[in-house]
């Protein structure tokens, strides 16, 4: 009878040794997917962080508040590209920061998507100016600019389908919006 009370003692301590065990494997495999968790989402804030300039203009580009139904889909971070000053091989150096990002307005024409992108523009602070670069240009392309304090914004409305007629038909449209830091007068 004493052999057989060790002996259940013994897997009963084995039982509860090897529940330990997985409840602290359990445990340490929580703690770790937590771990995981918070590096992935502290990522996005430890780069704003180390590169505040990229995120100085990402957030003058997003103050353009634009109509979700407009565009395909918002723009993924790296659609966003930063050019600090002077950056390029010459004779393309330029003097100013810069920030460029794209949209595709597939179903929308090149007419209602220049309306969309300047009331937007409008309603953010941006006050029109004369571009440029505005000869030129075929009817499937629209060039304009908008200022505000320390910065310019330019916008390239290309039809995305060159056969279409953009004043007949909503042809689609790429939208290249440039945010340069400089003055104009």
């Amino acid at each position: 009878m004493a052999a057989i009370a060790v002996g259940s003692g013994l897997s009963c301590r084995v039982t509860i040794r090897g529940m330990r065990r997985l409840v602290w494997g359990v445990l340490g495999l929580a703690v770790m997917a937590l771990v995981c968790v918070g590096v992935t989402k502290a990522a996005p804030a430890w780069e704003r962080f180390r590169n505040p300039e990229r995120f100085r203009g990402i957030d003058v580009l997003n103050s353009v508040h634009t109509p979700r139904g407009w565009l395909d889909a918002e723009p993924a971070p790296d659609q966003d590209q930063y050019y600090p000053a002077n950056s390029g091989e010459p004779p393309f150096k330029v003097p100013y920061k810069r920030w460029e990002r794209r949209y595709l307005a597939s179903e929308v024409s090149l007419a209602r998507s220049f309306e969309i992108y300047d009331a937007a523009a409008r309603a953010a602070g941006w006050q029109p100016y004369v571009c440029q670069i505005n000869a030129g240009l075929l009817p499937t392309q629209r060039h304009e600019c908008w200022k505000r304090p320390n910065f310019v914004l330019t916008a390239d409305f290309q039809s995305t389908d060159e056969s279409c007629n953009p004043r007949t038909q909503n042809c689609g449209t790429t939208i290249d919006v440039e945010l340069a830091e400089r003055s104009v007068e």
